[in-house]
């Protein structure tokens, strides 16, 4: 054990194809279809179960929430096992396209922060700001090193706190003023 990069060896999934001039190995694909079936899996759960209505209802007010019988302790930590099966699933599916070494985690951690930051109270602005900080980095390598790839999410971080506040899709609230 050091902190020597591995490299998981993968050649059974060398295959390669082209879409629309686009070259796209196998592990791209299954990581592409895996990520849309968890998306649908996470919408379904969150927007049609009893325990999605729950996990929304703590996340929105957690003593409203108890008032109504829920239990947000138990709700909780039903969030925090579904948010660590989906980090899980993450991290296998990542370590099919990058080298493991100990610190790989943080930038995307970074990243995930912003996207939740930077998207508002709702599930798909952080989606969409994700979308948006893979795009925004992939076509800032044409026109910078790409060890510079990184701060494209500094930036749009520090852009969306400028100019949106609230987040892409963040719900302004209802200022009352006072009468005088």
């Amino acid at each position: 054990f050091n902190s020597d990069p591995k490299v998981i060896n993968s050649n059974s999934f060398d295959t390669i194809f082209s879409v629309f001039h686009i070259t796209v190995t196998f592990q791209q694909s299954l990581i592409f279809f895996v990520v849309i079936l968890s998306m649908i899996f996470l919408y379904f759960l969150l927007y049609k179960t009893k325990i999605g209505l729950q996990l929304r209802a703590v996340s929105s007010n957690r003593l409203f929430a108890e008032l109504k019988g829920i239990n947000s302790n138990k709700t909780i930590l039903i969030s925090a096992a579904i948010s660590s099966f989906f980090a899980g699933l993450a991290g296998v599916l990542i370590i099919l396209e990058q080298n493991i070494e100990p610190n790989m985690g943080f930038f995307m951690v970074f990243k995930g922060i912003t996207a939740t930051i930077a998207g508002g109270s709702k599930i798909q602005g952080a989606v969409i700001v994700a979308l948006l900080i893979g795009i925004l980095e992939n076509i800032s390598v044409w026109f910078f090193p790409s060890g510079y790839k990184n701060l494209v999410t500094f930036f749009v971080l520090i852009i969306m706190l400028l100019f949106r506040p609230k987040g892409l899709l963040g719900i302004k609230l209802r200022e009352e003023v006072a009468d005088d």
